[in-house]
């Protein structure tokens, strides 16, 4: 008998937008990822993230001087993950406090900075749980 067929991989979301970077627009960014990740159960969490990413976007790089602008890129695994990225700062001597980027790093399954040859970016992935319910079975004849 031929092996099951793989199951499909899950469907892939991928957004992206660059906002201004003033203070309103973090408002903005929550409404819009809570339209577009309605139906995920990881959704407060990154909303939560990307919105303080955006933040700190707004107040502590260029991207809040005047004509400054953030990006904000997310890409969600249904079922798995979801990975954001938004902030072009450094997380490590960033995250000095129990708040902001402590969240990040608390909440995220992995996080951390990447850098291109013209840009940076604060990233975070978060993985969906595992699924609940009875152990999967060991087959006839094994013990348990």
């Amino acid at each position: 008998m031929p092996p099951d067929p793989a199951p499909p991989p899950p469907p892939v979301t991928a957004w992206e937008h660059t906002y201004p970077g003033t203070l309103d627009q973090a408002r903005a960014l929550r409404a819009t990822l809570g339209s577009l990740l309605a139906d995920c159960p990881l959704a407060a969490d990154v909303i939560l993230l990307a919105s303080e990413l955006a933040a700190n976007a707004i107040l502590h790089s260029a991207s809040g001087r005047p004509g400054g602008t953030f990006t904000v890129r997310f890409t969600h695994r249904h079922g798995d993950h979801v990975r954001g990225s938004g902030w072009d700062g450094d997380l490590t001597p960033s995250a000095r406090d129990w708040q902001g980027l402590h969240l990040l790093q608390a909440l995220s399954t992995r996080c951390g900075v990447r850098s291109g040859a013209s840009d940076r970016a604060v990233w975070f992935r978060i993985d969906y749980p595992p699924p609940t319910g009875p152990p999967p079975s060991r087959g006839r004849g094994t013990k348990t």
